[in-house]
């Protein structure tokens, strides 16, 4: 059976170059010296090439392991010309029932990751998409990280997320309460996840503040 062949347009040189030295470096590929064009990647075998004339791309599959897709890998390779492959995705939404606006706080840099959208505060009464975190382009590293929140009364709200992209591992997420005021505030958490592009995956999640006594620290998480 002969290979399909796939072509992407307006790839120049530079950005051809950093894709495939994602796929040599982060995902361990392999081009055979025998062979003009040919790469081996997780199990995927065919070759990648650049038209420098047409500023196109050409990939051809001759193999695609069970564990992939077809259209996943052509997903992932127009993404990744495109610059805006990310894997996994976390989209959190806060819904503020308190009387007073909860503000956003102590915000440290991403263990891994990046922001697609910055943590903002919420207001009495509201609920807003507050922050979502993405995994960097192409790379097979999810997106983890804290963000904490702040009430008037000096309540602090912590969110603590830690999406995993290797299969059978454990993504969670906590929300706790903590200062001398916790105990008048309750929380709860809901958390969807589908999958993306047959490896990655969307996390959404929702965590409501209320007042009144209850669960000061609430968990959600899923097995990938």
């Amino acid at each position: 059976m002969s290979a399909e062949k796939i072509t992407f347009h307006n790839v120049d040189r530079p950005t051809f170059e950093a894709v495939e030295e994602r796929l040599l470096e982060e995902l361990g590929g392999l081009r055979p010296d025998d062979a003009k064009g040919e790469l081996h990647v997780l199990g995927v075998r065919g070759s990648l090439d650049h038209d420098e004339k047409d500023s196109s791309a050409t990939v051809s599959l001759a193999f695609v392991p069970p564990v992939f897709s077809k259209g996943a890998v052509v997903g992932w390779l127009q993404d990744a010309f495109a610059g805006g492959l990310h894997w996994d995705k976390v989209t959190v939404t806060l819904a503020n029932n308190a009387s007073l606006d909860l503000s956003v706080g102590n915000v440290p840099n991403l263990t891994h990751g990046e922001w697609s959208t910055y943590p903002v505060s919420v207001p009495a009464g509201k609920e807003i998409e507050t922050f979502s975190a993405e995994s960097m382009p192409g790379a097979y590293v999810a997106p983890v990280g804290t963000v904490a929140y702040g009430l008037p009364d000096g309540t602090v709200l912590t969110v603590n997320f830690d999406m995993q992209f290797a299969v059978d591992q454990v993504s969670t997420m906590t929300a706790s309460l903590s200062g001398a005021r916790a105990s008048s505030y309750n929380l709860a958490i809901d958390g969807k996840h589908k999958s993306y592009g047959g490896q990655g995956t969307r996390w959404t999640v929702t965590i409501t503040l209320n007042e009144g006594a209850g669960s000061t620290s609430v968990e959600t998480s899923y097995t990938r």
